[in-house]
């Protein structure tokens, strides 16, 4: 039964690569987040990061409870393959707005969500390897 799952799993991918993407409201060439934002309060900026949800893992904002310069005002996920293809990558687009002054680190991971049926409230910065740091100033 294992390996009946396994082999329907790789032909679904295959037939997801096969398939001609469709155009989708934003289009990502190639992600290239900066390392550092710098910008003014009421200002927006967008980190995006690759996502597949179908393979039980989601990206965490784990320090989201000591940042207090910028706030996540939208999180917004754009799958990159065909519409009907079931376990397509995608791009998940977190957008912020710069709410007081200061220096703050933005520090994001994929974190196993789905067979674990856990949250991003349940991983911290010591319970996980964080895969991404952002710098943000807000003037």
């Amino acid at each position: 039964m294992k390996y009946l799952i396994l082999l329907t799993l790789f032909f679904i991918l295959i037939n997801c690569s096969n398939q001609t993407s469709i155009k989708i409201e934003k289009e990502f060439k190639k992600i290239e987040n900066k390392s550092r934002y710098e910008i003014l309060i009421g200002d927006t900026f967008e980190i995006m990061l690759e996502e597949n949800p179908s393979i039980g893992f989601g990206i965490c904002w784990l320090n989201e409870k000591k940042v207090n310069t910028v706030k996540l005002i939208k999180k917004e996920w754009y799958k990159d393959g065909a519409e009907d293809c079931l376990g397509c990558n995608g791009t998940s687009v977190f957008t912020f707005r710069g709410i007081s002054k200061g220096i703050d680190s933005i520090k994001m991971t994929k974190c196993p969500m789905g067979i674990e049926q856990k949250k991003c409230s349940s991983y911290s910065e010591d319970s996980v390897q964080i895969d991404n740091i952002f710098i943000v100033k807000v003037n």
